[in-house]
């Protein structure tokens, strides 16, 4: 591995030279500052060719970066909580152009953490980590065309999924006992919702505000009554069948 060492001025700015040659895979250069009697290096490594590695992976390639950027997966070493706004749309460029989402190991989804990537059809969630979902993480992915909500999730914020408008099945995994209000308000071409949970979760107002008048909602035949009966649900009791 070639090695380029360079010494910052006073401001803190540093140029280095690679004698004639390209800062190029797998190599390094090490900066030294300065102040105070004290020294501080430290290490920048030119990004390897190699793909598949790194926390924070994707699909695409760099050119015209980020627009190519593909489907970004974040990887098993992101296994705690995702924090609120952590990749908003709406502030990091990142989430605008992707075309998909895999989350490998999280725990939780902070609010807004998702929130409008308008531009991916795909969401893939841990299958067993993830326990909540926050309010807003994932509003307006408006070309998004499926949701499944893993068995490990237990509760989804308000407004969680909202604007979703070309999903066209739902499944909602076996733990989730709590939807917020206006959670997946606006699935307006959704043609098919399967809840696994024998016990109709606790749902808010307008969960499923502008769901298609056509969708038939699939529950656990001996769970039937109860979700027809269920506050809030019971506004989409005809479009339920027992399976």
């Amino acid at each position: 591995m070639a090695t380029y060492t360079g010494t910052a001025d006073v401001n803190g700015d540093f140029n280095i030279s690679f004698g004639g040659n390209s800062y190029t895979s797998a190599q390094k250069v090490t900066v030294t500052a300065a102040k105070d009697g004290t020294t501080k290096s430290i290490e920048l490594f030119a990004p390897s060719d190699t793909t598949g590695g790194g926390v924070i992976q994707f699909s695409g390639t760099l050119n015209n970066f980020p627009a190519n950027i593909g489907v970004i997966t974040l990887s098993a070493e992101i296994n705690g909580s995702i924090a609120a706004n952590a990749f908003n749309a709406t502030q990091q460029s990142l989430g605008n152009t992707a075309t998909g989402l895999i989350i490998k190991a999280a725990t939780s989804i902070g609010s807004s953490a998702f929130r409008a990537w308008v531009n991916a059809t795909s969401l893939t969630l841990p299958a067993t980590t993830l326990t909540t979902i926050a309010d807003q993480a994932f509003q307006n992915w408006s070309k998004l065309t499926e949701i499944l909500i893993p068995n490990s999730v237990t509760s989804i914020g308000q407004y969680g999924f909202r604007d979703c408008t070309l999903v066209t099945k739902i499944t909602l995994g076996t733990s989730l006992s709590s939807i917020g209000a206006n959670a997946f308000e606006g699935f307006s071409n959704c043609n098919e919702i399967n809840c696994l949970r024998a016990t109709p979760p606790t749902a808010g107002s307008s969960f499923l505000l502008n769901l298609k008048a056509a969708c038939v909602i699939k529950v656990p035949v001996a769970s039937l009554s109860a979700y027809q009966t269920a506050s809030n649900w019971s506004a989409h009791a005809s479009k339920m069948v027992g399976v």
